[in-house]
């Protein structure tokens, strides 16, 4: 399994990789670069219902995986143009949301 494809990555076993993990993001998030390849998805067909027919694709829904990385990344994005956003009264209180 590749580095960064599953939540494993923050186990016992890969804590001397996250020092570098926090720097490969501190570089991204100065250059405002997110890598094509946290972009890339794997999606797979998720049955609706249990009930349903499998042999129908419409009871079928795709469901996108993402890296474990990219998910990380994101949800800092999110809750540092949040703060923002919030420091800096852009945002109707009607409209924030509890990170």
């Amino acid at each position: 399994m590749p580095v960064g494809s599953s939540s494993n990555l923050a186990s016992e076993g890969h804590r001397p990789l996250l020092p570098f993990i926090a720097l490969l993001f501190n570089k991204l998030l100065a250059s405002g670069i997110f890598p094509s390849d946290f972009k890339h998805a794997v999606v797979r067909p998720l049955l609706k219902k249990n009930e349903n027919d499998v042999s129908d694709p419409k009871n079928f829904r795709p469901v996108s995986n993402l890296s474990f990385l990219s998910k990380v990344l994101d949800r800092i994005i999110q809750r540092r143009l949040q703060a923002y956003l919030d420091g800096n009264a852009l945002m109707p209180a009607s409209l924030c949301v509890q990170i």
